[in-house]
Order: C-alpha cells, then structure tokens, then sequence
C-alpha cells in the first residue's frame, strides 16, 4: 500500500467504480465507510484529477494516503455484499485493515473480533500487529485463512 499510493489509488478506485455501478443496478450498496470519510465528491476528486490532469504545475489537489486502506476495505466488504464471498486474501485484508485501527475506533475493534481466523484473539491479533511488519502480519492472517479455507474443502491444497 505505501509504495505509490496515487497508483494504488488509481487501481482501487477504477474497481470500486465497478462495484459501484454493479451495486446501482442490484441495490446492493458500495462504500459506507469510505463515503462517511469525506463527502462523497472528494472520493473522486483525486481519481478524476489524476486521469483528467490538464498538466498544469499549478494545479494540485489535496490527497490522503491512508485513505487508499479504507477505500481498499470499503471495495472487499461490497464485493462481498454483492457477491455473497470473498477470497482468504481478502479476508486477510479485511482482518489487516480492522486490526490497523481497532486501537483507534471501537467499531473497528468489533468487526475485527468477528473477522478474525481460528485461533487468534484480539490481544494476540494486536500485539503481532505491533510486533510484526506489516508484510509479515499480512503474511500471517492470509495463510490461517487459506489454511482453514483448505480444512473446509473451500479450495483444494496446492
């Protein structure tokens, strides 16, 4: 996410474009969290201004990195709403994501509770968050969930 997060910005908002339109269409709705972020024209600004740039030095356009995390969360929960599954690597992002803040908001604190694997607690899910990078803490998350997706007989061990 830290690398190039206009980049990333670009990639996440392209797909929740998708799911926004596809969610227009079946009622389902995309992007509670994101929206409440900021009003609902400033989640485009940046996207339109980076596809749109007229080229002109003078122009900018304010831009918040670790929005790119939330919006990331808000497009996995929709797909989810709209096709009724998500993959272990979403589950992980998703779980990466509410733990990243569950300090923070006790909302998040309650998802995470609920969107954690077998097998961890949120006193451990936060100290490996701490403890750990955040590459490794992912790493983490995405193998418990693929390896109980495997135990499920959801997906078939390579």
């Amino acid at each position: 996410m830290g690398m190039d997060p206009l980049a990333v910005h670009l990639l996440i908002m392209s797909q929740y474009r998708i799911l926004e339109a596809i969610s227009l269409e079946n009622g389902k709705g995309v992007g509670p969290i994101s929206r409440s972020l900021t009003e609902p024209a400033q989640l485009t600004r940046v996207y339109d201004f980076l596809r749109h740039s007229a080229g002109k030095l003078s122009e900018g356009v304010d831009f918040l990195p670790s929005n790119n995390e939330l919006l990331l969360y808000d497009l996995l929960w929709s797909f989810h709403s709209i096709f009724g599954a998500t993959t272990p690597m979403m589950k992980a992002l998703i779980a990466h994501v509410e733990i990243s803040f569950a300090g923070d908001d006790p909302v998040f604190r309650r998802a995470a509770k609920q969107s954690l694997p077998k097998g961890f607690t949120m006193e451990s899910a936060i100290s490996d968050f701490h403890s750990l990078s955040r590459h490794a803490f992912f790493e983490k998350l995405a193998k418990t969930f693929f390896d109980d997706a495997v135990a499920a007989g959801h997906i078939e061990s390579p």
